[in-house]
């Protein structure tokens, strides 16, 4: 790597070391691409849509910010997709001027349509502030210079004017919040001391590009954000020269917000520095679930990929001669039904005991691996995630495992093995172990 490349990654990786986390469920390895180092982001639950990749470009003014500093939203993305998520460590200014950060975003690009042969409408492109800006850039570079464009772009928190002609910037309210107008005049001064740089460049300011023939757009506004204004007068420009957009105002939160986790901003005397609020807010996975939305209603065979990829679904009826339980009440019959909704599954479980008495059971969530709320209120939470070939689900109580399920399949897809094992209501350690039949409706 460029030690001036590695010098900026590891003089940001300390300032941003509060916004870097290493969710579970998702691995994140190095690489290079079109000379660019980058980070893949991949889902331990497997990658079930191969020819999917996601470009996730992180923000930071073109001065500041890292890949790393992204893993909140491409860990949620690639569980939630099953697909790959690559983000550059693009060049900042002022040591690298204006427009290396546009020149290795469309290497990247190039890369992963080229060498690594992804097809242009399986490349989806996003990114936050001032990475939402280089995701319409490097649209409008590709359209400019005949190269496919990607199939989608996902914008958080755009920035997209240089020139500081944003209404909200002059909002009390909006400026009561993470980001000042002091800090957005801080970030545009930065790129424009390096020279040769004009604050009305489409290619940093697109706001002011001509938007005729790009890719579909999300565009995702924080109303806490001195630059949410930029996010409704881009959607507005793209409408007007055709484009399909979709805005969505999140009303409650601030600037990034999909990934500063619990973290904030303040000023003290003057000052800055990140404080851990110690609550993360609930549209951080709202905002990630409709930008997998959006990619499925243009992606085409997205939809059905989980579906595809998933042996398990389907209904089920119990083999008792072949299942072995620890202690209590043994099922003389049962039926198990695993349907599939898009990325969330449901569980439907009914059997019938000795004694003749009935019983039924059932949940559901997405597969990601994520701790969904059994109920509101509840102090029991679950998960799903597929574990190579298994489907696993856990139940928490209060933190604490209480319960974990695996589900294989047969190599002909014809039985379904299930091992259940944890603690029962008296405080009793089980582990059962039930064969299924895939029911045959003929």
């Amino acid at each position: 790597m460029n030690p001036e490349l590695l010098e900026q990654i590891t003089r940001q990786e300390k300032f941003f070391a509060p916004l870097i986390a290493t969710p579970e469920g998702a691995t994140f390895t190095q690489d290079e691409l079109g000379g660019v180092p980058v980070e893949w982001t991949t889902p331990d639950s497997g990658t079930t849509h191969l020819t999917l990749v996601i470009l996730y470009l992180h923000g930071g003014g073109y001065s500041s910010g890292l890949a790393k500093w992204a893993r909140r939203a491409s860990s949620r993305l690639a569980m939630r997709l099953g697909c790959r998520v690559v983000a550059p460590d693009y060049r900042l200014a002022p040591r690298f001027p204006f427009p290396a950060a546009h020149e290795d975003v469309l290497a990247v690009y190039q890369h992963l349509i080229g060498a690594l042969g992804f097809a242009p409408d399986h490349v989806i492109v996003g990114g936050d502030s001032a990475g939402g800006a280089l995701t319409v850039s490097l649209m409008a570079d590709c359209r400019d210079r005949g190269i496919p464009l990607p199939a989608c772009g996902l914008i958080n928190s755009l920035w997209a004017d240089i020139a500081m002609n944003t209404p909200s910037l002059d909002d009390p309210m909006k400026n009561g919040f993470d980001i000042r107008r002091s800090v957005v005049e801080g970030l545009a001064a930065t790129l424009l001391s390096t020279g040769g740089v004009e604050p009305y460049d489409p290619r940093h300011s697109p706001v002011y590009r001509d938007l005729k023939g790009l890719s579909p757009l999300l565009i995702q506004a924080a109303g806490r954000d001195v630059c949410h204004d930029d996010s409704i007068r881009l959607a507005a420009n793209a409408r007007a020269a055709g484009v399909a957009v979709k805005v969505t105002e999140y009303p409650d939160v601030e600037h990034i917000w999909i990934l500063n986790g619990t973290h904030r901003i303040r000023y003290p005397d003057g000052g800055f520095e990140w404080y851990d609020c110690g609550i993360e807010p609930e549209e951080a996975v709202t905002a990630i679930d409709e930008m997998c939305e959006f990619v499925r209603l243009h992606v085409e065979d997205v939809a059905s990929s989980l579906v595809a990829a998933m042996p398990h679904l389907g209904e089920w009826q119990l083999v008792p001669e072949l299942c072995i339980y620890q202690y209590g009440e043994v099922p003389e019959s049962g039926r198990y039904v695993i349907e599939a909704e898009g990325e969330s599954l449901r569980f439907m479980i009914e059997w019938t005991t000795a004694d003749g008495a009935s019983h039924e059971a059932a949940f559901g969530g997405r597969m990601d691996g994520s701790r969904q709320s059994v109920a509101e209120g509840s102090p029991a939470e679950f998960s799903i995630q597929r574990s190579g070939r298994g489907l696993e689900s856990t139940v928490f109580l209060n933190g604490e495992r209480v319960a974990w399920a695996q589900r294989l399949t047969s190599a002909q897809g014809d039985l379904l093995s299930t091992v259940q094992e944890g603690v029962d209501s008296s405080g009793r350690s089980y582990r059962n172990f039930q064969i299924y039949r895939r029911h045959r409706s003929d």
